[in-house]
């Protein structure tokens, strides 16, 4: 299949040659550069996503500290409950010293979805496509709990696909503005290149 195309772009006039080369050319430029793009963009997005499930989580750890301390669930649910308000925290928690979780949210679509078995070392990775983050609550050198984050990627994911559709039109555009200038350039070099081959014969 190779050798059969590779074998009709040599039967290709010149014109369509040149014309080929400078689409090829212009629409593998643009693509180099928005693939790019779109990976810095998606690199930077998850960046900004830890940053600010970080700060989140700092809040909620200061305003646990004294449920925690005295036990007291229900003034740790309305904290964990607060985060309603952050769209991308699908679930999220506050766990005891021995693993045990002492107060829970779900966002509204997330209900009933499973807390983890074990809580996990302090950070940030990714699971199922998830963001999910651990940060350890500690008072005077004293771990007293674990506040528990799980943000969803919705939003990157739109945003990469807005992008997607975006350098599509962008290369679409550019291939029909190549064509014309392509078109219009290949005159002016295969006419004398053309007159010049017709006088040699």
């Amino acid at each position: 299949m190779t050798l059969g195309l590779r074998s009709r772009v040599k039967s290709w006039p010149i014109r369509r040659k040149l014309i080929a080369n400078s689409l090829v050319t212009s629409s593998l430029a643009l693509l180099l550069a928005g693939s790019l793009l779109i990976f810095f963009e998606l690199r930077q997005t998850r960046l900004d996503v830890a940053s600010e499930l970080t700060s989140v989580a700092e809040m909620l750890g200061t305003n646990s500290t004294a449920p925690l301390t005295f036990n007291d669930r229900q003034a740790a649910g309305r904290t964990v409950s607060a985060l309603r308000a952050i769209r991308r925290i699908a679930v999220a928690g506050i766990a005891k010293p021995d693993g045990s979780w002492f107060a829970t949210y779900a966002r509204s679509d997330q209900q009933g979805a499973p807390l983890p078995s074990s809580v996990g070392a302090d950070g940030y990775h990714f699971e199922h496509g998830d963001m999910v983050l651990f940060r350890s609550l500690v008072v005077d050198g004293e771990k007293i709990g674990t506040v528990y984050l799980r943000s969803d990627m919705a939003e990157v994911i739109a945003k990469i696909q807005r992008y997607g559709i975006l350098l599509t039109i962008v290369m679409i555009a550019s291939s029909l503005v190549s064509l014309a200038v392509a078109t219009i350039l290949q005159r002016s070099i295969y006419g004398p290149v053309s007159h010049l081959a017709t006088v040699s014969h």
